[in-house]
C-alpha cells in the first residue's frame, strides 16, 4: 500500500503545481511576485542520429512562486486527507 499512497502524492504534487502556475500566470498581472521564477533543462534539444531512426531528447522545468505555492498546499492537503 506505500507506493499506492506514493503515486497518490506525486498526482496530487502535479496536480498542484499544474493550478498555481496556472493561477500565478492568471494573476501575474494584479501580483507580479507570483510570475517569479526560475527555468532549468535543456535550451536547445539533444538529438541522436542512428541513421535508421533519430531520437530527440529534450526537457524544461519552469517554476515560478506559485507553482511552489500550489506544490506545498497540495503536499498539505495529501497530508490531511491520508
Amino acid at each position: 500500500m506505500k507506493s499506492v499512497n506514493g503515486w497518490k502524492l506525486i498526482i496530487i504534487m502535479i496536480i498542484g503545481v499544474l493550478l498555481g502556475s496556472i493561477l500565478g500566470e492568471a494573476f501575474s498581472t494584479t501580483f507580479p511576485l507570483l510570475s517569479k521564477g526560475i527555468t532549468a533543462g535543456l535550451t536547445s534539444p539533444l538529438i541522436l542520429d542512428l541513421k535508421i531512426i533519430t531520437l530527440t531528447f529534450g526537457f524544461t522545468l519552469k517554476l515560478n512562486v506559485a507553482s511552489v505555492i500550489g506544490m506545498v498546499l497540495a503536499f498539505l492537503l495529501f497530508k490531511k486527507v491520508i
